[in-house]
């Protein structure tokens, strides 16, 4: 049987938004992104309100939010954004470098970082990262004592350790999602997504949230 005749469903194209409200900066990135990765639509926004109207309307796969807004204030642009749409992943563009800062808005919820000050291809590295389901830090933010795990935290197979279910809230939890989205998403109690982050803590040999991202970084750790 032929079936050349038959129409063939094309993919539809991974959606992403950049929030960003220096009009040439904007633009610029739009054109970048669309000119090296085709199978992504580039959506752009200039406040976090038309952000979160926008993610409201359609869906994104991932944001890409400068924290210099003229409206708000560093990571209460964060905030704003992830309190207005909490099912979509975040990177974060930021001139700041800061150690603190960095840490600060992972335990905000962000699933990546990117200073201004790095090249295309890192935000690149960063954006495929994301939309496969990691998690982007910078590589040398990564190598500072303050943010590196302590060598218990070292060991890659520790990762191969959690079962699917923690596989399942790990995921979630590089999304930035909440206990409470994370309770909600998977159709449990927030007391059942606290014992299951305790006992993936236990096996990654961390301390909190922030610690268990920055080693699911470090490793390149992408959670199916």
């Amino acid at each position: 049987m032929q079936s050349h005749g038959r129409h063939q469903i094309q993919p539809q194209p991974t959606k992403i938004l950049l929030v960003d409200d220096h009009p040439l900066v904007r633009e610029a990135l739009h054109l970048y992104i669309c000119k090296f990765m085709p199978d992504v639509e580039v959506h752009v926004a200039a406040s976090v309100a038309t952000a979160v109207q926008a993610c409201e309307a359609s869906d994104y796969r991932m944001a890409l939010l400068d924290l210099g807004l003229a409206n708000t204030h560093g990571l209460q642009t964060l905030e704003q954004f992830r309190a207005g749409a909490p099912e979509v992943p975040v990177i974060v563009l930021s001139a700041e470098q800061d150690a603190s800062i960095i840490r600060n808005a992972i335990n905000g919820g962000a699933a990546g970082y990117v200073p201004k000050s790095h090249e295309p291809s890192q935000m690149f590295d960063a954006l495929r990262a994301v939309l496969a389901g990691g998690i982007y830090l910078p590589p040398e933010i990564l190598q500072q004592d303050e943010l590196t795990p302590g060598k218990s935290m070292a060991d890659t197979n520790r990762f191969l350790m959690l079962t699917p279910r923690q596989h399942q809230v790990m995921r979630l939890v590089l999304q930035g999602k909440t206990n409470k989205s994370i309770a909600r998403t998977l159709g449990v109690s927030v007391g059942t997504v606290a014992a299951h982050l305790s006992s993936i803590y236990r096996i990654l040999g961390v301390s909190n949230r922030v610690e268990a991202v920055m080693l699911a970084a470090k490793h390149g750790y992408i959670a199916m």
